[in-house]
């Protein structure tokens, strides 16, 4: 994996961590769901699939 590829897996994953905790906080104070906080975290779990990253973090990845 190329040194943009790794950077850019790890911001994903940490962009998609923060939006997913995120999306946590809205829904305990609203008791609402926070479906664009869900879309949002799914879409990068799908890209990061399409390229082949590991779901559980960053780094050794396949590609």
């Amino acid at each position: 994996m190329s040194g943009e590829a790794a950077r850019l897996s790890k911001l994903l994953f940490e962009a998609r961590e923060m939006v997913d905790m995120f999306g946590e906080v809205v829904e305990e104070r609203t008791g609402n769901p926070a479906p664009e906080c869900r879309r949002v975290r799914d879409e990068i779990d799908a890209y990061r699939a399409e390229h082949g990253w590991s779901p559980h973090g960053f780094g050794g990845e396949v590609r």
